[in-house]
C-alpha cells in the first residue's frame, strides 16, 4: 500500500523578513572551552574561518560571506564537514538555507541517506519525499512522516541537548558550494506527495517498506563506512563490521537492536588494486573550492578531511562494539573498487534484490 497523501501543508508566517523571525531571540550561550573542543572532535577546519559569535549575537547576524551552523546538527543530526551532496541537493530542491532547519529535520534526511546507501542504492530525492513531507516548527523547518507505510518506526521526540538554540557558530559560506536561499516565512509550504506511479514498483521502496528502522544515533564508523563522514586516517584500509563468523557484515544492521551488538568495527586493508577509501566515497560529498579556481568541487582527493593529528586531541577513532547503535541489514562498505576499471557502486550490485 502506499503511504496516503497528506493535505498540502499551508503554513503561512506573517513576518515580512528572516530579520522579523523569533529566531533572533535566541543569543549565543556556548562555553569557549567546550566550542574549542567540538571544532576539534568535528574536525572543523580553520581554513574554513569557524567563530564563535559574540556576546548578544544570534543566528541572524552571520557577517557577509558566513553561514550559521549549529552544534546540535553535528552532535545529533549526523551532519558532516564536507557537507553531503544530498543535502545540498534538498536544501535547494525546497528553497531552505541550512541556518532555517532544525536537528530534528536534518537526522530525517541524513538517515535515508544513510540507510539507502548502506543497502548500496541510488540516493534520490523522489523517495525521500514518499516517506517525508516539508513542515515548518516554531522557526526552523523539519521534516515530518507523511503516511504509511514508512521507512522510519520510532523518530526521537526533541534533540539530547535542550540549549541547541543558543549553541551555534559562523563559517566561511564556501563550504557549501551551489546556491543556498532563505525562504521567506510568508511562503505557504506545498509539498505533496510524488504521483504512485512513479515508485510503486520500486524494488528500493519496497524494500523500505519492508525495513523500517529506527532514527537514532550512527556510530562514526558506519557514518565513514557510507560516505558521510570522511573522519578516516587510515588510507591503506577501510572500514568494514566483522560478524562473530569473522566475515563481514553489514552496515545496515548497525540499526538493529538484535544484531547491532553482533558486530565489530574493524580496518580491513585494501587490496594492491583498490582505490583509496576517501577517494572512492568522494564523489558523495561537495567539496569546498580551491582557493583561486572557479569553484569546482575537489573531488578528486582522499585527502580532503584533516587526520586527528592535525588537531591537538585525537577524536574521530572506531567506536567500540558496545556502542553502536543502528541498523537492519545491508551490505559491506563502498569497497572492491579496481584500480583502472570505471568505478563499481558497491560489490553487490544484486543485494537489494535477495532481501526484497
Amino acid at each position: 500500500m502506499a503511504p496516503k497523501s497528506a493535505k498540502l501543508s499551508k503554513n503561512i508566517v506573517t513576518a515580512p523578513s528572516k530579520s522579523l523571525l523569533s529566531v533572533s531571540n535566541h543569543e549565543v550561550n556556548w562555553v569557549p572551552s567546550d566550542y574549542e573542543e567540538f571544532l576539534r572532535e568535528f574536525r572543523i577546519l580553520s581554513a574554513w574561518h569557524p567563530e564563535l559569535p559574540g556576546p548578544g549575537q544570534t543566528a541572524l547576524n552571520a557577517p557577509p560571506g558566513k553561514v550559521c551552523l549549529y552544534a546540535d546538527f553535528f552532535r545529533f543530526s549526523h551532519f558532516r564537514l564536507p557537507v553531503s551532496r544530498f543535502c545540498l541537493r534538498m536544501l535547494e530542491r525546497y528553497g531552505i538555507h541550512i541556518s532555517q532547519m532544525s536537528p530534528l529535520g536534518l537526522i530525517r534526511l541524513y538517515h535515508y541517506e544513510f540507510v539507502v546507501r548502506s543497502i548500496q542504492e541510488n540516493v534520490t530525492p523522489l523517495l525521500f519525499q514518499v516517506f517525508f513531507k516539508l513542515v515548518k516548527k516554531d522557526d526552523w523547518y523539519s521534516f515530518d512522516k507523511r503516511g504509511d507505510p514508512s521507512m522510519v518506526h520510532k523518530v526521537p521526540s526533541s534533540s539530547k541537548d535542550k540549549n541547541w538554540k543558543n549553541k551555534f557558530f559562523y563559517i566561511d559560506k564556501k563550504i557549501f558550494p551551489g546556491k543556498m536561499q532563505w525562504r521567506s516565512p510568508m511562503d505557504p509550504i506545498i509539498d505533496p506527495a510524488p504521483a504512485e506511479s512513479e515508485y510503486i514498483n520500486s524494488r528500493l521502496y519496497k524494500w523500505l517498506c519492508k525495513h523500517p528502522t529506527d532514527i537514532q544515533a550512527i556510530p562514526e564508523h558506519a557514518l565513514v563506512a557510507t560516505g558521510i563522514s570522511r573522519f578516516w586516517d587510515s588510507p591503506s584500509t577501510k572500514p568494514v563490521y566483522l560478524n562473530q563468523k569473522g566475515g563481514e557484515g553489514y552496515y545496515f544492521e548497525v540499526l538493529s537492536d538484535t544484531r547491532r551488538g553482533l558486530l565489530v568495527p574493524h580496518e580491513q586493508p585494501l587490496k594492491p588494486n583498490e582505490v583509496p577509501f576517501l577517494r572512492f566515497t568522494a564523489r558523495y560529498v561537495a567539496f569546498p573550492p580551491r582557493e583561486g579556481t572557479s569553484g569546482n568541487d575537489l573531488v578528486g582527493s582522499s585527502s580532503q578531511q584533516p587526520s586527528s593529528s592535525s588537531f591537538s586531541r585525537e577524536s574521530t577513532s572506531p567506536i567500540p562494539a558496545d556502542a553502536l547503535k543502528r541498523s537492519t541489514s545491508s551490505p559491506p562498505p563502498a569497497v572492491s573498487v579496481g584500480g583502472s576499471t570505471p568505478f563499481t557502486p558497491w560489490p553487490y550490485p544484486g543485494y537489494l534484490l535477495m532481501l526484497i
